[in-house]
Parts: structure tokens; sequence; C-alpha cells
């Protein structure tokens, strides 16, 4: 259970009655610029490419400890695509927006590897080469769950354009809005707003 499904259920989130009203709480509660990824500081570290793609998959901090990101995660399966990632880095490198580095993660992604992961770490890898998402928003496990709690209907993608949402919502980054729709999942469907 994350920590606005929490929330939500102890009445902390009791007094939101608009989009407005939970775009205020959220940026009250995180700001609008920062993550929640504690391995992204020790991958911008990183002196080349290769060494923040290891970072990335990885998922350890600089002290070595996992991050619950994606520690269910297969040894094998990270290992496999760390190497299929470094074997394309030039290629990476390239890469002129978040949505190129992005599929390239997910395409060279083997067996084992999330939705989740795929987007974590190419936020890292992104992160890295001083990109980030601009005009999607990512849809894994919570922020899908947001979105269909928000729009009443599944996503038709893994990616939707960020002018689809509320207004209120489209003056926060993709990331945020993608934190957004996690945090606040048991939220909206109370929430009254029309698409």
């Amino acid at each position: 259970m994350n920590a606005g499904t929490q929330r939500e259920a102890r009445g902390e989130f009791a007094h939101l009655a608009t989009i407005g009203d939970c775009v205020k709480q959220f940026l009250k509660d995180h700001g609008k610029e920062g993550t929640h990824d504690k391995v992204m500081p020790w991958v911008l570290k990183a002196t080349n490419l290769r060494t923040a793609i290891e970072r990335a998959v990885d998922g350890a901090m600089e002290n070595g400890k996992k991050f619950h990101f994606g520690t269910c995660v297969r040894n094998s399966s990270k290992i496999e695509w760390t190497q299929m990632l470094v074997s394309r880095r030039k290629f990476i490198e390239r890469c002129k927006d978040f949505e190129e580095v992005y599929d390239w993660g997910a395409s060279l992604a083997p067996w084992g590897i999330g939705d989740f992961s795929k987007y974590v770490t190419a936020q890292r890898i992104a992160a890295y080469l001083k990109i980030e998402p601009k005009e999607y928003v990512y849809l894994h496990a919570g922020p899908r769950k947001g979105y269909k709690a928000l729009f009443g209907t599944n996503p038709k993608s893994f990616r939707v354009p960020k002018s689809i949402f509320p207004h209120e919502m489209r003056k926060l980054k993709p990331s945020k809005i993608e934190d957004m729709l996690c945090e606040f999942r048991e939220t909206f469907p109370r929430i009254e707003w029309r698409a």
C-alpha cells in the first residue's frame, strides 16, 4: 500500500474536493522539483554513460543498499539488460528526448523486466543525459491505477500525452503527474471534474 493510499484511508486527504486541491497538496508535500528515487544521485555522479547505465539498472544507492524500487527483479535479467544497454550506449547517447531513451531501454529489456523497471531505469539514464519527459506521462502500475481512477477507464497506451490531463495538473512536469497519479489514486474517485 503506497503512502497516498494510507493517507486517504486515515482521512488526511478528506479536505480535498477538487483536482486543484490535490495539486496544491501534492506541491506542499513534494514541491515542484526533485525526485523520490534515492538511486538517482548515485547515477548522476557517474563519470561516463556505461557506469550510469550500470547504476541505473542495478538500483543500488551509493552506500550499496538496494532501493526498494525494482528489488523484485531477478539479477540475471538485470545483468542481461545491463549488457544489452551498455553495448548500445552510443545509440542511447544520441537520444534527443525521453521517449527515445525509454524506447531503447524497453526494446532491449529481457524477460523479467517489468514496466516500472523500464520506466525508472529510463528516467535515471535520461537524467544522466540531461533529458526528462516533457510531452508524455508514463503509466506503469500505480500511475495506471491513478489514471483509471481519474478518467474512469483504462488507458489505451503505457504513454499518454500530458495535454489530456486536467489543466491544474498540466502545470506539473510529466514525472510529477505520474507521481501524483500514484499518490492520489484512492482520492480521485471521489473528486468531481469533467474531462
